[in-house]
Formats: structure tokens, sequence, C-alpha cells
């Protein structure tokens, strides 16, 4: 996952006005506006296959349709967002280009199957497994010791706890410690003095690209122009 770049920017793939959410065509505009990579949420179907998504369920024809009770080929069939058909995690890593970055948050019922298909496309230097379960990183290990691990970060992991895993990089959810900037500072540099790296998700607010600058690596954002923009001037 290290490029050499002083920070690592990842799109989240939401899109702009035109452009749906989580479709391939707003991941490669992300590509197009700068970014390094990508962070992607999963969500798995009731025939265990992984779509990019961030919710539970969809809203379909005024009702709510649970993604667990549909199968791929039913849901291939569905537009939603603009006229927007769901992507596939396989999809993804056949469409995009082959050096992009991917940071995959993933959830321990399907964590495995995860793995394989990362191994399969010959992507573990550039894929980061992150998980919300401190105790998922020593499985992670075990399955594969070359896959990048990615832990978000909570108020019930204690950093210091940290210091003998094998783990890359610590994950602050900005929007959940926006309101105690000077938290995400102290946690940024102790997990730097141990060498695991630091990944901001959804830093969006100029100012705090700046104010934050040295406490990060990298980080996710919905706007890739505007922060590739902002980084040039400050490095």
């Amino acid at each position: 996952m290290n490029l050499n770049y002083p920070v690592i920017v990842l799109g989240n793939g939401l899109g702009d006005k035109k452009t749906p959410s989580y479709s391939l065509k707003a991941f490669l505009q992300d590509i197009d506006y700068g970014a390094d990579g990508i962070n992607i949420n999963l969500k798995k179907l009731k025939d265990n296959s992984l779509i990019v998504w961030d919710q539970d369920y969809i809203d379909y024809n005024d009702e709510k349709k649970f993604l667990k009770e549909i199968d791929f080929k039913e849901i291939s069939k569905i537009k939603v967002q603009k006229q927007n058909r769901f992507v596939s995690l396989e999809q993804l890593f056949i469409k995009m280009p082959e050096n992009i970055l991917f940071n995959i948050n993933v959830e321990e019922d399907y964590l495995e199957y995860v793995i394989m298909l990362i191994k399969s496309f010959n992507a573990q230097n550039r894929v980061m497994v992150s998980v919300s379960d401190a105790n998922l990183i020593d499985k992670i290990n075990s399955i594969d010791e070359e896959i990048f691990i990615g832990l978000n970060y909570s108020t019930e992991i204690r950093t210091q706890d940290l210091m003998n895993k094998k783990l890359y990089s610590l994950n602050i959810d900005f929007n959940k410690y926006k309101q105690n900037i000077e938290k995400i500072k102290d946690q940024s540099s102790f997990i730097k003095e141990i060498n695991i790296k630091v990944m901001i998700n959804n830093l969006i607010d100029e100012n705090y690209i700046k104010n934050l600058k040295g406490y990060y690596d990298f980080f996710s954002t919905k706007n890739v122009e505007k922060s590739v923009e902002i980084l040039s001037n400050i490095y």
C-alpha cells in the first residue's frame, strides 16, 4: 500500500449530481480527479454475492427490500439512484485500473471470501482489508500474512493494545470525532510512534485537511478533486 506519496487519497465513490453513488462510473470519476484508490463498503446478498453499498436494504417501488433476501441475478435487474445498477466486488476488480488501491470495509461473515477474491486477482499488494473488531487482526494474519489490515477505530479500542498486533493502519472516522480534533491528533501521534499508519475516513472539510497535516498517511473523501488540489498546495 505504500506508494511513497506524501498522502494517499481514496475516493468514496459518491459521484456528483449526474453520477450515481457507488457506481463504477463514480469510482472511475474519482480516479480521473486524482484519487490513488477507492474506499468501499460491502453488503452480502442471499446467494453470498457481495455488492458495493452502505445499507442493509434498498428502497424500491416504494418499499424496503432487504439485501439478504435478494440474490445477485435479481438485484442486477434493479435500477436505483438515477438509473444506476449495482456493482459487485468482482466487477470492481475487473473494471478498475490495475494499479489503483482499495480499502475494503469487511464484516466477519464474509471475511474469508473477500481474502480469497483478493488473492485470486493477485491484488494483495494494493488492497487493505479494514475491520471493526481488533480480534479479527490475528485471524486475517492466520489466513494470509500478506494482507494489509486496517482497524476502524472506536472508543472501545485501547490503542496501546495494538502495539503487538500486525496492523497496517488505524482508521479514524472524521465524522465521529470532528468535535474533538485534539483526540484525533493524540491517537494519531501514538499510533505513528508504534509504526502503524493512520487513515482518516470522510475527511471532506478543506480546513481540516490543512489542520491535520502530518496526522494522517491517507484519507477517504467524497470530494477528491478539491482534496487533491489542497494537498498539492501544502506539500
